[in-house]
């Protein structure tokens, strides 16, 4: 009986301890995907408690240097955005009182032709308030000399050249359509009157207008999310309809619930100029019908979704107009019309 007893013991010894499953660990796993979501090459997310959430991105095509902008600026910026709106937006379960969000980004500097290291400490409890935030570059402060960098020199701007004026709707139901349009890359197609990028699986999928713009103008778009991550929006001011580097961008990410706008730089990576939380307002994967435009000014833009001003005064990384276009990330989207109003160049 003794032996029975004891075999019973051992038997339960042999049985492995349930796990129980740690929501701020689980937290920490979804956080990587979204990490990967954004211009991240690779992430790692872990949570250590007493301490909080520990991020880690790398980056190669990502923020980067451009004419205005260093690319510990624009990888600062980019950090600000993850942090501020993706990270914010996604916490379910509060971080315990007193604990950090910890973003370790390694980039690419072109400056010294190697990565270098940027680590942002926030207070969890106050991502909103990126006062808050703390930088180091490779070890060191952060140190960014202020000034007008990023201000556009509008006493140097030439008065732009009105040459033929038009407000002028581009629909997609018409037989020249397929004249107008110039896919760069991705998988375009007219259908029912509609113009679909269904290409759902690549990043950075454009269709531009043959014809450019001169520096001033309106451009408008109505466009409806199909499968996919929501990725679409439009591109304006770009200098070739060859390439995507000096365009600038404006579009939905994080599944539809962020509006962001900023340019490619000469490489064809993205440079973050700044965005929007519009899950509440003008939420881009619901399935409906929305307005995306850009007024254009010759020195800045202002960025408009349904008819409302989500900013202006952003300044243009190249200011003599350009082509404008469709854009599509990682999703399927429907374009039912396109508008410029200002005059070809």
């Amino acid at each position: 009986m003794l032996l029975l007893a004891l075999w019973h013991i051992a038997a339960a010894d042999d049985v492995a301890p349930s796990i129980p499953a740690y929501p701020l660990q689980a937290q920490a796993r979804d956080l990587t995907s979204l990490l990967l979501d954004s211009e991240a090459e690779h992430a790692q997310a872990t949570y250590v408690p007493r301490h909080g959430l520990v991020l880690a991105v790398d980056v190669i095509r990502g923020p980067n240097t451009s004419a205005r902008q260093t690319a510990e600026e624009g990888t600062r910026d980019w950090a600000i955005y993850l942090l501020g709106d993706l990270v914010a937006g996604a916490l379910v379960e509060p971080l315990p009182a007193g604990e950090t969000i910890t973003l370790a980004i390694d980039f690419y500097d072109q400056r010294i032709t190697g990565f270098r290291q940027l680590v942002v400490v926030a207070p969890a409890a106050a991502l909103a308030n990126t006062a808050t935030y703390q930088f180091w570059l490779d070890g060191q402060p952060l140190v960014i000399a202020s000034g007008a960098a990023d201000a556009p020199d509008t006493a140097a701007l030439p008065e732009p050249l009105l040459t033929t004026d038009l407000a002028e709707i581009l629909p997609f139901d018409q037989s020249e359509a397929a004249t107008q349009w110039l896919p760069l890359s991705g998988d375009w197609r007219f259908r029912d009157g509609l113009y679909f990028q269904d290409d759902e699986l690549n990043f950075d999928r454009i269709s531009y207008l043959a014809r450019p713009l001169a520096p001033v103008y309106t451009y408008t778009v109505q466009l409806r999310f199909e499968a996919g991550k929501m990725g679409g929006g439009l591109v304006f001011n770009a200098p070739d309809t060859q390439f995507r580097a000096n365009a600038q961008m404006v579009s939905y990410t994080n599944d539809g619930a962020y509006l962001q706008w900023g340019y490619f730089s000469a490489d064809g990576a993205f440079v973050f100029q700044g965005g929007a939380a519009v899950a509440d307002v003008s939420p881009g994967a619901d399935g409906d019908w929305h307005e995306l435009a850009v007024r254009v000014d010759g020195a800045g833009y202002a960025v408009l979704l349904d008819g409302a001003v989500l900013a202006e005064g952003i300044a243009l990384f190249q200011r003599d107009g350009g082509y404008v276009g469709l854009f599509a990330s990682t999703s399927k989207v429907a374009f039912r019309a396109a508008q410029v109003e200002g005059a070809w160049r």
